[in-house]
C-alpha cells in the first residue's frame, strides 16, 4: 500500500481535475506520476474521495 500525499500536494491535484487539465500536465506540475494522477481521478469519479473508504475484512 502507497503512503498518502501532502495535503497541500492533493489540494492542488483536486483543483487541476476539476479544471479539466490534462493528466500529463498535472503530473509534471505536481511532480507525481500520471498513475497517481489516474487513480485519484478514479476514486473521485466512484467514491467521491480521494482515497477509497476503508473496508472491513
Amino acid at each position: 500500500m502507497g503512503r498518502r500525499l501532502p495535503d497541500e500536494v492533493i489540494h492542488r491535484i483536486r483543483i487541476r481535475i476539476k479544471a479539466n487539465q490534462d493528466i500529463a500536465t498535472i503530473a509534471a506540475a505536481v511532480k507525481v506520476a500520471k498513475k497517481t494522477i489516474y487513480k485519484i481521478q478514479l476514486n473521485l469519479n466512484i467514491w467521491g474521495e480521494l482515497y477509497a473508504p476503508p473496508t472491513i475484512v
